[in-house]
C-alpha cells in the first residue's frame, strides 16, 4: 500500500493524562501509523498536543469538523461519530454499545467479534497498544495483591463483585477508578491514577478483577495487565470469552467460582500473559489490520453491506447476572 495521510478525529483532548482507554487508542494507533510509513493528522480539541503529528483543533461544532480536514488526507478515521457532510472516505471505530435499534454507518469498525455480532456485522479490529508504554513482568516484582481498573461509578463494571471475589479469596486488592466505593477489610483505594504511578500499580500487582456485568465491547484494562504479566479474572460476557483464553486468565460470573481460581493466581506465568498480549494486542497489529479496511475503502469498497443497527442491547439499570 502506498503511503497515506489518515486524519483521526476524537473528541477527547489527547495525550490523556489518566486512564482514557479510547484516547489511548486512538493515540497508539497514531504512533503505530507513523512507524509504518504513514503519515497522520489528529484533530481534536484545543489544547491538545502531539510530538510526531500534525494537531488541528477539532470545533466545537460537529457538523464543522469537515471544514478543517486538510486537503491531503486520504482517508478520515473518526472515533464513536460519524463526520457529517466528509468528503473524504471515512471509517468510523465504535467503541461502546448502540442503543437499541440504532443504525451506523457503514464504514463503521467494531473492537471485538462479538460486539459487532451484537450490531450485526462481522467487521471488527481489536484495540491495541504500544508494548513499549508497559514495564515488562518480572515475577520476582509482583506482590500479593490483585487490582481493579475501570471506572468504578459505573454500576456495569461491578466493583462490588470485584471486592466480593478478593475479599473471599483472602486477596488484598488495590482499586483504580475514579469514584470512592464503601468497603472494609484489605482494600486499597488509589482514585483515578495515571502515569509512573498507575504502571507501577501493574507491575507490583499480580492479578486483574474483571466481573463486569454488561456485554464489553473490548476491555482495554484486560490488555494492560496481560502486557504487565497478570491474568485476568472477570465474567464470560461480551468480549472477555474471545479476548480471555484459559491460559491468561479465568472466566465465571460466580464469585465464589472467581475467588477459588484467584487464590492460586501464581499459577499464571507473567511472560505466558504477556506473550500472549504481545501476539494479539500491540498498537502495530491493530494498525495493519486497519489498512486492510483502508484499502477497501480506498479501492471503492463498503465494509458493511447493511448499515450495522444494534440487535442487543442492555436496558436502563439492567445488568447481567452475577453470584455474590
Amino acid at each position: 500500500m502506498n503511503n497515506l495521510t489518515i486524519a483521526i478525529v476524537h473528541d477527547q483532548k489527547l495525550p490523556v493524562v489518566k486512564y482514557g482507554g479510547t484516547e489511548r487508542v486512538a493515540w497508539a494507533l497514531g504512533e503505530a501509523l507513523l512507524k509504518l510509513g504513514h503519515k497522520v493528522v489528529f484533530i481534536i480539541p484545543k489544547g491538545s498536543k502531539c510530538p510526531f503529528a500534525e494537531v488541528i483543533p477539532r470545533p466545537k461544532q460537529t457538523d464543522a469538523i469537515h471544514a478543517v480536514i486538510p486537503n491531503d488526507v486520504d482517508i478520515v478515521h473518526s472515533f464513536n461519530h460519524a463526520i457529517e457532510d466528509c468528503a473524504k472516505p471515512q471509517v468510523i471505530t465504535l467503541e461502546g454499545n448502540g442503543k437499541a435499534g440504532q443504525v451506523f454507518h457503514p464504514n463503521t469498525i467494531f473492537v471485538s467479534k462479538d460486539h459487532a455480532k451484537r450490531h450485526n456485522s462481522e467487521v471488527f479490529v481489536h484495540n491495541g497498544l504500544n508494548p513499549d508504554d508497559y514495564p515488562l513482568p518480572d515475577a520476582t516484582a509482583k506482590e500479593n495483591f490483585c487490582f481493579f481498573l475501570a471506572k468504578a461509578r459505573w454500576e456495569v463494571k461491578n466493583i462490588k463483585g470485584a471486592l466480593a471475589v478478593a475479599r473471599k479469596a483472602a486477596v488484598p486488592i488495590a482499586i483504580m477508578g475514579g469514584w470512592r466505593p464503601s468497603f472494609t477489610g484489605k482494600v486499597r483505594w488509589l482514585g483515578m491514577v495515571g502515569g509512573s504511578r498507575k504502571y507501577d500499580v501493574l507491575r507490583r500487582g499480580s492479578a486483574l478483577i474483571f466481573p463486569v456485568r454488561w456485554n464489553e465491547p473490548f476491555g482495554l484494562a484486560m490488555i494492560e495487565a496481560l502486557f504487565t504479566g497478570s491474568p485476568v479474572f472477570g465474567t464470560p460476557y461480551g468480549s472477555l470469552p474471545e479476548l480471555i483464553p484459559e491460559e491468561v486468565g479465568f472466566l465465571s460470573n460466580n464469585a465464589d467460582e472467581l475467588a477459588e481460581a484467584l487464590k492460586n493466581y501464581r499459577r499464571y506465568n507473567p511472560s505466558t500473559c504477556r506473550n500472549y498480549a504481545l501476539k494479539n494486542f500491540t498498537h502495530l497489529t491493530m494498525a495493519n489490520n486497519y489498512l486492510a479496511y483502508y484499502d477497501n475503502i480506498l479501492k471503492g469498497a463498503v465494509l458493511n453491506k447493511e448499515s450495522p443497527r444494534t440487535l442487543v442491547a442492555r436496558k436502563h439499570g439492567e445488568l447481567l447476572p452475577f453470584t455474590f
